[in-house]
């Protein structure tokens, strides 16, 4: 039996929470969240690989609070992270939560638009292909976002010369005190405050590469050689570093990079390293991107948002509401002409947006979220993008994530099936069975009104009358 459990502990202060802009709660809109992963397949970690997940949010968003001492006059917010990492049958297999606090000197030093707030999570990772959703919840608030990254790939450590896991970075430093900074960002003797989608401003004058070099031939006085250079948007080369010495005090080096980019132009920016050592080779990639300053803002929220709304065809928008929708307005939906469509859909956005302060309703953010992950996850054999029309499907573009998952794989003539409990909703459940063992699991029962119910597995639930485990 496999079971996975998604719990937030979120107390909400509500009527002495200090907001940055003056609006109150249900004037907010959910937090924007920036995210990314970083693996780093180091073979010192034998069968697994460690990722981090990457975050970044603006401070400006968040609730604060008052101290609760007089001597201190700095205003507070608590801001609760959690990273859950789905295999391919769409199901949670591992998850990661942390909480900290943010401090500001008071309400105007909080609306400060250009205060970023970073940290990560870590988790250890078996060789395969996930993806995962970042939520970051505001403790004052309740509000939320999250970012979903689709397609993390885990690949076994090697045993010859390979270049890990990279990230850019804002700053790197090798000196701080540790006592005044998160000590999460500490990695191999460097603070570093990442950047998780690589997407730097032209005002920004100098960032920060950080990779790992693996199996490396080590002795005495041993080196390695590396070079680096970067392509630009015209297909123009230069050479960051020609060709440098770098000694190793082990099998595995840590490459700390920094790159002056005053007055570069705008574009995307495709970086090479060259590692060479003794007879190893190996070579990586990595991409970075220069926008302008008015552009930033936008970039992050078009990076999961309405950059791959624009992209979908307008059956997928289509799809896309099909639940959020009455039967009369699918209907009439459905019926009308492509450019009929396309303004019904817009409209139905504006009108979504203005109600977003209604905690039951989901922005397109997360109906999008959720529609990409169903039809990742549970599109049937030979039917791409099916996902959506399956019973999983369906309930996931309903009510999102589960809370609880309780799977049993049958043995014997007994089909495996799947109860997804929403403990957040009242205690919903919804239980799928595999009945011709083709891995479509069909909703047998729900506590929730019209949906299917049986008797006779709301007594197995409530007794545990599963037969197996």
């Amino acid at each position: 039996m496999g079971r996975s459990v998604l719990i937030f502990l979120i107390v909400v202060l509500v009527s002495s929470t200090v907001y940055a802009n003056g609006q109150s709660v249900s004037d907010k809109a959910g937090l924007t969240v920036s995210a990314g992963a970083a693996v780093f397949n180091n073979p010192a970690y034998d069968s697994v690989a460690i990722v981090e997940f990457l975050f970044s949010i603006s401070r400006n968003q968040l609730g604060f609070l008052p101290s609760k001492t007089n001597e201190d006059s700095n205003i507070y917010a608590v801001v609760l992270a959690q990273v859950d990492l789905i295999g391919t049958e769409g199901f949670t297999v591992d998850s990661a939560n942390t909480f900290f606090i943010v401090s500001a000197r008071d309400s105007v030093d909080a609306s400060t638009d250009d205060i970023k707030v970073f940290d990560k999570l870590s988790l250890a990772v078996k060789t395969g292909v996930y993806s995962a959703r970042v939520t970051i919840v505001d403790g004052s608030s309740g509000r939320k976002g999250s970012y979903f990254l689709d397609k993390i790939i885990v690949e076994p450590p090697g045993r010859s010369l390979h270049i890990g896991g990279h990230y850019w970075a804002y700053a790197a430093t090798q000196h701080f005190d540790s006592s005044k900074i998160n000590t999460r960002l500490i990695k191999s003797g460097y603070y570093l405050l990442p950047n998780p989608l690589s997407i730097f401003s032209n005002r920004d004058t100098l960032i920060f590469l950080y990779t790992e070099i693996y199996n490396l031939m080590y002795f005495e006085n041993s080196a390695f050689q590396l070079s680096l250079k970067v392509k630009d948007k015209f297909g123009d080369v230069t050479n960051l570093i020609q060709s440098e010495r770098r000694t190793n005090s082990g099998q595995t080096a840590v490459i700390v990079e920094a790159v002056k980019i005053k007055s570069w132009p705008t574009g995307l920016y495709e970086f090479s390293l060259h590692i060479s050592d003794l007879n190893q080779i190996d070579s990586a990639n990595f991409l970075m991107r220069i926008i302008s300053t008015e552009e930033v803002g936008f970039a992050i929220r078009k990076s999961f948002s309405n950059e791959r709304y624009d992209t979908l065809s307008i059956t997928d928008r289509v799809n896309l509401v099909t639940y959020e929708l009455s039967r009369k307005q699918l209907s009439t939906l459905r019926q009308l002409t492509e450019r009929g469509k396309e303004e019904f859909l817009r409209q139905f956005w504006i009108e979504r947006k203005s109600q977003l302060s209604n905690s039951e309703l989901e922005s397109q953010e997360e109906i999008l979220n959720r529609y990409v992950f169903v039809n990742e996850r549970f599109s049937l054999p030979g039917l791409p993008n099916s996902g959506w029309k399956t019973d999983r499907g369906r309930i996931y573009m309903q009510f999102g994530q589960w809370d609880e998952l309780d799977e049993h794989q049958s043995p014997g003539n007994d089909e495996p099936f799947q109860i997804w409990y929403y403990h957040r909703l009242n205690g919903k459940l919804f239980v799928f069975q595999d009945k011709r063992g083709d891995k479509e699991y069909n909703l047998v029962h729900s506590n929730v009104s019209g949906e299917r119910y049986d008797p006779a597995w709301e007594n197995r639930i409530k007794q545990g009358l599963f037969g197996f485990d």
